[in-house]
Protein backbone atom coordinates (compact mmCIF):
# COMPACT_ATOMS: atom_id res chain seq x y z
CA UNK A 1 0.00 0.00 0.00
CA UNK A 2 2.85 2.03 -0.01
CA UNK A 3 3.52 5.11 -2.63
CA UNK A 4 -0.29 6.26 -2.41
CA UNK A 5 -0.63 10.33 -2.16
CA UNK A 6 -3.76 9.88 0.00
CA UNK A 7 -2.51 7.55 2.97
CA UNK A 8 -2.17 7.45 6.55
CA UNK A 9 0.78 5.75 8.63
CA UNK A 10 0.47 5.31 12.33
CA UNK A 11 3.91 5.10 14.14
CA UNK A 12 5.30 4.80 17.39
CA UNK A 13 6.41 7.92 19.03
CA UNK A 14 10.38 7.81 20.67
CA UNK A 15 9.34 8.02 24.29
CA UNK A 16 11.58 6.65 27.14
CA UNK A 17 10.14 4.98 30.36
CA UNK A 18 10.64 3.25 33.35
CA UNK A 19 9.87 -0.19 32.30
CA UNK A 20 12.15 0.37 29.08
CA UNK A 21 14.94 2.15 31.17
CA UNK A 22 14.96 -1.15 33.01
CA UNK A 23 14.65 -3.27 30.39
CA UNK A 24 17.89 -1.76 28.81
CA UNK A 25 19.73 -1.79 32.11
CA UNK A 26 19.20 -5.59 32.42
CA UNK A 27 20.35 -6.25 29.02
CA UNK A 28 23.56 -4.20 29.49
CA UNK A 29 24.07 -6.30 33.00
CA UNK A 30 24.04 -9.29 31.45
CA UNK A 31 26.52 -8.49 28.03
CA UNK A 32 28.85 -6.97 30.43
CA UNK A 33 28.51 -10.42 33.24
CA UNK A 34 29.23 -12.50 29.49
CA UNK A 35 32.03 -10.28 28.60
CA UNK A 36 33.42 -11.06 32.21
CA UNK A 37 33.13 -14.71 31.98
CA UNK A 38 35.07 -14.45 28.15
CA UNK A 39 37.48 -12.54 30.09
CA UNK A 40 37.73 -14.99 32.57
CA UNK A 41 39.52 -17.42 29.97
CA UNK A 42 38.05 -20.72 31.14
CA UNK A 43 36.31 -23.24 28.51
CA UNK A 44 32.81 -23.28 30.41
CA UNK A 45 33.33 -19.37 31.43
CA UNK A 46 33.53 -18.56 27.50
CA UNK A 47 30.85 -21.04 26.46
CA UNK A 48 28.05 -19.51 28.69
CA UNK A 49 29.55 -16.16 28.22
CA UNK A 50 29.30 -16.03 24.84
CA UNK A 51 25.98 -17.32 24.97
CA UNK A 52 25.05 -14.61 27.11
CA UNK A 53 26.03 -11.65 25.37
CA UNK A 54 24.51 -13.29 22.25
CA UNK A 55 21.10 -13.40 23.88
CA UNK A 56 21.15 -10.59 25.65
CA UNK A 57 22.25 -8.56 22.40
CA UNK A 58 19.56 -9.48 20.25
CA UNK A 59 17.16 -9.55 22.82
CA UNK A 60 18.05 -5.83 23.77
CA UNK A 61 17.73 -4.98 20.21
CA UNK A 62 14.83 -6.65 19.52
CA UNK A 63 12.89 -4.75 22.49
CA UNK A 64 14.09 -1.45 21.32
CA UNK A 65 12.92 -1.91 17.45
CA UNK A 66 9.39 -0.49 18.09
CA UNK A 67 10.59 2.46 19.24
CA UNK A 68 13.78 2.85 16.90
CA UNK A 69 12.20 1.76 13.58
CA UNK A 70 11.09 3.92 11.09
CA UNK A 71 8.57 1.37 9.88
CA UNK A 72 5.04 2.20 10.78
CA UNK A 73 2.38 -0.48 12.29
CA UNK A 74 -0.79 0.96 10.52
CA UNK A 75 -0.87 2.12 6.91
CA UNK A 76 -4.59 3.34 5.64
CA UNK A 77 -4.83 4.12 2.19
CA UNK A 78 -7.36 4.20 -0.73
CA UNK A 79 -7.45 0.65 -0.61
CA UNK A 80 -7.98 -0.23 2.92
CA UNK A 81 -6.04 -1.06 5.87
CA UNK A 82 -2.45 -2.81 6.10
CA UNK A 83 -1.47 -3.97 9.53
CA UNK A 84 2.58 -3.61 9.26
CA UNK A 85 4.66 -6.63 10.48
CA UNK A 86 7.46 -5.03 13.06
CA UNK A 87 10.92 -5.39 11.17
CA UNK A 88 13.01 -7.64 10.91
CA UNK A 89 9.70 -9.75 9.73
CA UNK A 90 9.01 -9.05 5.50
CA UNK A 91 6.71 -6.38 4.83
CA UNK A 92 5.23 -9.67 2.60
CA UNK A 93 3.76 -10.58 5.67
CA UNK A 94 1.43 -7.78 6.63
CA UNK A 95 -2.13 -8.19 6.82
CA UNK A 96 -4.23 -6.17 4.14
CA UNK A 97 -7.89 -5.31 4.55
CA UNK A 98 -9.89 -3.58 1.50
CA UNK A 99 -12.49 -0.71 2.58
CA UNK A 100 -15.12 -3.17 1.13
CA UNK A 101 -14.19 -6.09 4.21
CA UNK A 102 -14.56 -3.62 7.36
CA UNK A 103 -17.84 -4.08 9.20
CA UNK A 104 -16.77 -1.85 11.36
CA UNK A 105 -14.02 0.26 13.85
CA UNK A 106 -13.98 -0.72 17.52
CA UNK A 107 -11.87 0.75 20.63
CA UNK A 108 -12.22 -1.38 23.27
CA UNK A 109 -10.95 -2.78 27.03
CA UNK A 110 -9.79 -6.50 27.35
CA UNK A 111 -8.50 -8.22 30.80
CA UNK A 112 -5.10 -10.34 30.42
CA UNK A 113 -3.72 -12.31 32.74
CA UNK A 114 -0.89 -11.03 34.63
CA UNK A 115 1.08 -12.33 37.33
CA UNK A 116 -1.35 -13.36 39.88
CA UNK A 117 -4.36 -11.31 38.56
CA UNK A 118 -4.92 -9.86 35.21
CA UNK A 119 -4.89 -6.30 33.99
CA UNK A 120 -6.75 -4.33 31.48
CA UNK A 121 -5.74 -3.24 27.85
CA UNK A 122 -7.29 -1.14 25.11
CA UNK A 123 -7.17 -2.36 21.54
CA UNK A 124 -8.27 -0.64 18.20
CA UNK A 125 -9.75 -3.33 16.30
CA UNK A 126 -10.98 -2.97 12.07
CA UNK A 127 -13.74 -6.03 12.24
CA UNK A 128 -14.05 -7.86 9.20
CA UNK A 129 -17.25 -9.04 7.69
CA UNK A 130 -16.56 -12.64 8.30
CA UNK A 131 -16.46 -11.66 12.21
CA UNK A 132 -19.42 -9.46 12.84
CA UNK A 133 -21.84 -10.81 14.53
CA UNK A 134 -25.37 -8.65 16.47
CA UNK A 135 -24.53 -8.31 20.17
CA UNK A 136 -26.71 -6.54 22.94
CA UNK A 137 -23.73 -4.87 24.94
CA UNK A 138 -23.39 -1.23 24.92
CA UNK A 139 -20.51 0.84 24.92
CA UNK A 140 -19.01 3.54 26.38
CA UNK A 141 -20.81 6.16 24.52
CA UNK A 142 -24.22 4.57 25.27
CA UNK A 143 -24.37 3.38 21.58
CA UNK A 144 -25.48 -0.37 21.13
CA UNK A 145 -22.49 -1.83 19.97
CA UNK A 146 -22.60 -3.84 16.32
CA UNK A 147 -19.72 -6.53 16.72
CA UNK A 148 -18.71 -9.30 18.83
CA UNK A 149 -15.40 -10.28 19.45
CA UNK A 150 -12.89 -13.02 19.19
CA UNK A 151 -9.80 -12.35 22.37
CA UNK A 152 -7.21 -9.82 21.05
CA UNK A 153 -4.84 -12.74 19.59
CA UNK A 154 -7.42 -14.21 17.96
CA UNK A 155 -7.82 -11.10 15.17
CA UNK A 156 -5.26 -9.94 12.87
CA UNK A 157 -6.53 -6.60 12.30
CA UNK A 158 -6.04 -5.61 15.93
CA UNK A 159 -3.49 -3.16 17.66
CA UNK A 160 -2.66 -2.72 21.76
CA UNK A 161 -3.32 0.87 21.71
CA UNK A 162 -0.01 3.09 23.37
CA UNK A 163 1.17 6.42 24.30
CA UNK A 164 3.42 6.55 22.14
CA UNK A 165 1.17 6.02 18.47
CA UNK A 166 1.76 9.72 16.43
CA UNK A 167 -1.81 9.51 15.66
CA UNK A 168 -4.78 9.29 18.39
CA UNK A 169 -7.67 7.02 17.40
CA UNK A 170 -10.09 9.99 16.87
CA UNK A 171 -7.56 10.53 13.84
CA UNK A 172 -7.35 6.99 12.81
CA UNK A 173 -11.47 6.78 12.76
CA UNK A 174 -11.74 10.01 10.60
CA UNK A 175 -8.99 9.22 8.01
CA UNK A 176 -11.08 5.58 7.76
CA UNK A 177 -14.47 7.45 7.52
CA UNK A 178 -13.14 9.57 4.40
CA UNK A 179 -12.82 6.22 2.28
CA UNK A 180 -16.03 4.58 4.33
CA UNK A 181 -18.62 7.81 5.61
CA UNK A 182 -21.10 5.13 6.82
CA UNK A 183 -18.31 2.86 8.44
CA UNK A 184 -19.41 2.07 12.32
CA UNK A 185 -16.90 3.04 15.09
CA UNK A 186 -17.42 1.84 18.72
CA UNK A 187 -15.85 2.96 21.54
CA UNK A 188 -16.16 0.95 24.24
CA UNK A 189 -13.45 1.94 26.41
CA UNK A 190 -13.23 1.04 30.01
CA UNK A 191 -11.27 3.59 32.05
CA UNK A 192 -8.01 2.12 33.27
CA UNK A 193 -6.93 2.36 36.91
CA UNK A 194 -3.28 1.28 37.84
CA UNK A 195 -1.15 -0.48 35.80
CA UNK A 196 -2.71 -0.88 32.42
CA UNK A 197 -1.76 0.98 29.63
CA UNK A 198 -4.02 3.77 28.38
CA UNK A 199 -4.88 4.93 24.88
CA UNK A 200 -6.31 7.82 23.46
Amino acid sequence: MSGTLDSLAVRHRLRPTWSGVWLTVACLVFVCAGIGMVIEGTPSGIAFGVGTIVLFSIGGVLAATPALSSRPFLELDDHGVRVVQPWPVSRTEDRTLPWGQVAAITAYTEELPYRDGQVSHHFLSFVPNAEAEPTPREGAAGEEAATELLPAWERPYTLHISHNWDTPVADIVAYARRHRPDLPFYDQRIPLHGSGHTGR
